[in-house]
């Protein structure tokens, strides 16, 4: 069994965030007038210049805010708000990470492992080809702090990274038919599939939007919000007589409704659970029987007209279907395990000295922890080789 590199994220900071999530636009990048000095903080709590040295290689506190920065973007873009909690615990693994990171950089570069320096720059140019411009590339990088040296920084330690992983680790790592099976075994709660139904729908918009504080606004406002919810109520009515006139649902859906994503092909959403539709729509979908068709519901985001095409009962995932993404997930803890076992983690132990052999840890209280933990200020190995 060949061992497979997972795909490589570019940037393991916010940069990259920044093209992803809806709610900062380039324009806002554009717009922006960072300070000179941008203030870095985490949890409230002031971050200092530098949260490490490894070796004496010192890594910059913009390099954590960074991670964290990125961690709460891709959370909060997914509808889920990242708690203080939550926040602390990944600054500790993100600084933890850094720092493991480091270390191996060190280690490749004694074993002979490097980047050359023209490779670097076309992963830079490939990030920046993604801006309008330069400027604003570089705002972007201002944003948050970073300056193209850290982005480089970055970005050769990742390229390093893979480097050893692929030479030094994925060729001794080794996953067995039996180890995969004794997973799926101990774990097949996590192979249970909860009950799904599989449906199609006619879609017409109007969307529910918060009413402006402005009083002199809120009288237009009904008035253009009531014309949307008419219009929009008309227009699934006569599709729904359509339907009891005897027409196909196919045929309906590609005539009236306006979701793009589903109209062309008769309306079909696809198979969901109930974690992953609107709870208006769970709660009609799972009292129908396939082939049924709903009355009209609403939605936050408009009208529907709802078909069962399918109801699939819970249970669990042949192994066949699962055993590449097993053997996959195996082999990547198998590797990580062989790293790790080079450089033992101790990254804000709560703990006011630790040491391990070749390795010794001096550590403070963490300044943005609120007394939570401990941050490593200083991380020497006697023999990097």
């Amino acid at each position: 069994m060949h061992f497979k590199t997972p795909s490589r994220l570019l940037l393991p900071l916010l940069l990259a965030a920044l093209l992803l999530w809806p709610h900062v636009s380039i324009a806002q990048v554009a717009d922006s007038h960072a300070p000179e000095e941008a203030r870095m903080e985490i949890n409230g709590r002031l971050v200092p210049p530098i949260v490490a040295t490894v070796n004496g290689k010192e890594i910059p506190g913009t390099m954590l805010v960074s991670q964290v920065q990125m961690y709460k973007m891709f959370h909060q873009q997914q509808g889920h708000r990242v708690s203080p909690k939550q926040e602390a615990e990944y600054s500790k693994e993100a600084l933890d990470n850094l720092i493991g990171q480091e270390l191996l950089f060190q280690k490749a570069k004694a074993w002979g492992i490097t980047v050359d320096e023209k490779t670097v720059q076309g992963e830079i140019q490939k990030i920046q080809s993604q801006f309008p411009s330069e400027e604003l590339f570089k705002r972007a990088l201002h944003v948050q702090g970073l300056n193209e040296g850290l982005l480089q920084t970055s970005i050769e330690r990742q390229l390093v990274e893979e480097q050893v992983t692929r030479t030094r680790l994925a060729p001794k790592a080794n996953v067995s038919d039996a180890a995969v099976k004794t997973f799926y075994e101990e774990n097949r709660e996590q192979f249970l599939q909860p009950p799904r139904w599989e449906f199609s729908h006619i879609f017409t918009a109007a969307l529910k939007k918060n009413e402006p504080e402005d009083p002199k606004l809120q009288e237009r406002f009904h008035k253009l919000q009531g014309m949307v919810e008419t219009d929009a109520r008309n227009k699934i009515e006569n599709a729904l007589n359509e339907i009891k006139s005897g027409k196909q649902f196919e045929d309906v859906a590609k005539e009236y409704s306006e979701h793009e994503e589903t109209r062309q092909n008769g309306g079909k959403w696809g198979t969901m659970a109930q974690h992953e539709m609107p709870e208006e729509i769970y709660e009609v979908v799972s009292k129908l029987k396939p082939g049924q068709t709903s009355g009209i519901v609403r939605s936050e985001y408009g009208f529907h007209i709802l078909r069962l095409d399918a109801a699939l009962p819970e249970e669990v995932v042949p192994l066949d279907q699962v055993k590449t993404d097993l053997l996959n997930h195996l082999l990547k803890e198998e590797v990580k395990k062989k790293r790790t076992s080079w450089f033992p983690s101790c990254a804000m132990r709560r703990m006011s000295r630790c040491s391990f052999k070749k390795r010794h840890c001096r550590t403070t209280p963490c300044p943005f922890m609120r007394g939570r933990g401990t941050s490593i200020i200083c991380v020497t190995t006697s023999n990097p080789k």
